[in-house]
């Protein structure tokens, strides 16, 4: 195996894919696989992605040979080294907590502001955060590189699917918010909320999914002047956990 610095890992080779896929399937963020392969070798590592749960991508070669692997064979794996842990676990832990928020990411796509987000997070105590298996952002070198160490440490968890995650979590007795611009959000200066909370924060370009957001407790937004209504998801991302925390814990 080679690691990258920040601690973004990378494993390669069939015989090494096979035993992480065997032996340690939840340390496995991606498959990439070269396109052009084909035979048994191919239906066998498939055969255990499926059966692990794994996620895999067909890539061209060339993109393969641009990692810093040698003899990767076709086959290279994207760790995420602290492993991933189950979302039904997590949910029973934010309950003993500091802050009692788990952060759900709906197809966030930058690496930097998955790790920033991470990052804020952690500093306050939160249980940990939730990604979607897939069109999310790796949790590779730049990722770690914003969170300062703290996904290394922070409760991760994925899930197939948001919106039955978010219904499922509020039947556990959670509660769900989401940021959203529409006009049944709320601010989130106004709005009750209950113990745990669950914030979902969505994609840069598109906001949260219709169907993550109406399995939600509801809508909220930042007010603000001067007719600015962007920022940046991190930016939002921090703005919304650090009114949770004054409620949650200074209050």
């Amino acid at each position: 195996m080679h690691t990258q610095e920040k601690q973004e890992s990378l494993a390669g080779g069939r015989h090494t894919v096979e035993e992480f896929l065997t032996r340690a399937p939840e340390k496995v963020h991606v498959l990439l696989i070269d396109e052009r392969k084909t035979g048994k070798d191919l239906l066998g590592v498939l055969d255990a992605c499926k059966e692990a749960g794994v996620r895999y991508q067909f890539v061209p070669r060339r993109k393969l040979d641009q990692l810093p692997l040698k003899n990767h064979q076709g086959f290279v794996l994207r760790l995420f080294s602290p492993g991933y842990m189950q979302t039904e676990e997590l949910c029973q832990q934010v309950f003993q907590a500091e802050f009692q928020v788990i952060l759900t990411l709906d197809q966030i796509q930058d690496e930097g502001n998955l790790g920033t987000l991470s990052r804020s997070l952690f500093a306050l105590g939160g249980a940990g955060m939730v990604l979607p298996k897939n069109r999310s952002a790796p949790v590779g070198t730049l990722a770690q590189q914003a969170a300062a160490g703290a996904l290394s440490k922070l409760a991760v968890a994925r899930e197939t699917n948001l919106s039955r995650f978010l219904r499922r979590a509020r039947e556990q007795g959670l509660f769900a918010c989401y940021a959203g611009t529409e006009q049944n959000c709320r601010s989130i200066f106004d709005v009750e909320l209950n113990w745990p909370v669950i914030l979902v924060l969505g994609n840069e370009e598109k906001g949260v999914r219709p169907g993550v957001a109406k399995a939600c407790d509801i809508g909220v937004n930042i007010p603000m002047s001067r007719g600015f209504d962007s920022l940046n998801v991190a930016q939002a991302g921090a703005m919304l956990l650090m009114e949770l925390y004054r409620r949650a814990v200074i209050a």
